[in-house]
């Protein structure tokens, strides 16, 4: 599968939610896989800034947790809610 990230232009993602590295903020990535989004928003962001990442695959979310990114959770969560 093929990432869409790199067909984003992050300036205009953080311009359209009017995020700036001076903002600290609660971000959560439902449908994370392997937190490739959350590991790009991290350097625009401010240090305290809490990321958090939840998806159905296990392993991607192993993946995004080797991935070590500041102040970040991943969660798997079960499909249905339980």
């Amino acid at each position: 599968m093929q990432s869409i990230l790199g067909h984003i232009d992050f300036n205009a993602f953080f311009e359209a939610f009017y995020i700036t590295d001076t903002e600290k903020l609660r971000i959560l990535d439902y449908g994370c896989n392997d937190g490739t989004l959350l590991e790009a928003i991290r350097p625009r962001v401010m240090a305290e800034t809490m990321l958090c990442g939840v998806d159905y695959d296990a392993a991607a979310i192993e993946t995004a947790k080797a991935k070590n990114i500041p102040n970040s959770e991943f969660f798997v969560i079960e499909p249905g809610g339980q």
